[in-house]
């Protein structure tokens, strides 16, 4: 059983919310942060959440060394030392993350998370895995066509979970049917739902899902919380959150 460890300084009432979001088959634990109960678990822990008034040194990922990811709660995080996580290799599933994108992070944004920004070819022509992540407008329709397949590496494998449009479907075959990249998985398609005889369909290194990788449980309670949030602020006279670009005007 997975387990999630955090330091006890979490109230009864935000505890409860916690073990109610819990996913199912995951043990949260909590103990005193620096005291002998709390190093016994952390020794084989995994998934650690943070708490901003403690110290996360080298000593506390000395003591962790099967730990894969740290959460923090907050948006602080000041007193965990970067540079012991990245000397101890804590990021997402031992990758290395690239990210490109026209609203370029802060260095300490990007520190914070791992990231590190490629311009879209170079992050094109290095990655194993591309994941496409981008609103459909004009400026992505058909983003990766037949020229940026081609700048992908044979073993590389292609993901779009955000819109189908944002993929040519019609280079992606040419691409995946002579081997030019390794795979693809697809959420989203140009057509939804697509023709039951769509040449995507006869390739054996094609995987789908019907557009269902977005709607987690943790993801409706975050995409009904931030509703209300941004209702709240409007009721108040201020100006909503996360404004579509083409009317932030």
């Amino acid at each position: 059983m997975p387990r999630i460890l955090s330091p006890s300084t979490h109230s009864q009432e935000t505890l409860a919310i916690a073990h109610e979001l819990l996913p199912t088959g995951w043990e949260l634990a909590t103990a005193p942060h620096g005291r002998p109960e709390f190093y016994d678990l952390l020794k084989d822990t995994e998934y650690y959440i943070g708490g901003g008034q403690f110290k996360h040194g080298p000593e506390f990922y000395q003591a962790a060394p099967k730990l894969r990811i740290v959460q923090t709660l907050s948006a602080g995080y000041n007193t965990y030392d970067l540079e012991a996580a990245r000397a101890a290799g804590v990021q997402a599933f031992d990758m290395h993350i690239k990210y490109y994108d026209i609203n370029r992070l802060t260095g300490d944004q990007e520190d914070a998370l791992g990231v590190r920004f490629a311009l879209f070819p170079e992050l094109l022509k290095t990655s194993d895995i591309v994941t496409l992540h981008v609103p459909l407008d004009r400026s992505t329709h058909n983003l990766i066509g037949e020229r940026e397949l081609a700048m992908m590496k044979p073993t590389a494998i292609l993901i779009n979970t955000c819109r189908g449009p944002v993929v040519d479907e019609k280079a992606l075959y040419a691409a995946l049917r002579d081997e030019k990249i390794l795979g693809a998985g697809l959420d989203v398609m140009v057509e939804e739902p697509p023709k039951p005889d769509h040449e995507l369909f006869t390739l054996k290194n094609a995987i789908f899902s019907p557009h269902g990788a977005g709607p987690t449980w943790d993801n409706h309670w975050k995409r009904w919380r931030n509703a209300f949030d941004n209702f709240q602020r409007v009721a108040r006279g201020q100006k909503p959150f996360w404004i579509v670009p083409e009317l932030r005007d």
